[in-house]
């Protein structure tokens, strides 16, 4: 069975495998094409856990740089509390 584009791009990953697998029994010019699908869906799935990874990472710097700056007004506000007092 030929299988277009749109075909494959809408198939699951284990039917893209499970074809694949039948396939590869033998020989068959197409299968780099499945191959080249997979290899696509997992690079896409590994960078969607970067990109959350890093949004992630920001939001926690954006917090650590509201603590620092929190604890050096405490400091500032506590520093001319002892030196007015």
């Amino acid at each position: 069975m030929q299988y277009s584009y749109a075909n494959i791009r809408a198939m699951t990953m284990d039917r893209l495998i499970e074809i694949h697998d039948a396939r590869s029994l033998q020989v068959d010019p197409g299968l780099d094409f499945f191959r080249n699908e997979i290899a696509r869906r997992e690079q896409e799935s590994s960078t969607q856990l970067m990109t959350e990874l890093t949004q992630s990472m920001a939001a926690m710097t954006r917090r650590i740089e509201l603590a620092t700056y929190i604890a050096m007004t405490s400091g500032v506000i506590s520093l001319c509390i002892a030196i007015f007092k």
